[in-house]
């Protein structure tokens, strides 16, 4: 059943309600502004996010949602 359409639909639910609530504890820094001091010491309002994401390929369409070996352009 591993190739079924509800079975695909379950697992990429799965990984990104996984990832959702992985991430919910830094959800408040990537959304709201947060006033800082720089290196130049002037304060700025600064708003946190994520590096990139370095996954295999697999992991990479399994992340955006299209189907292995398809193109996503």
């Amino acid at each position: 059943d591993q190739d079924t359409e509800p079975f695909r639909l379950f697992k990429r639910q799965l990984y990104h309600t996984s990832l959702s609530k992985i991430l919910e504890p830094v959800r408040r820094a990537m959304t709201t502004p947060e006033v800082v001091r720089c290196p130049d010491l002037h304060w700025r309002k600064a708003i946190y996010g994520l590096g990139p994401n370095l996954l295999d390929y697999p992991e990479q369409a399994l992340a955006s949602g299209i189907v292995e070996g398809w193109c996503p352009v």
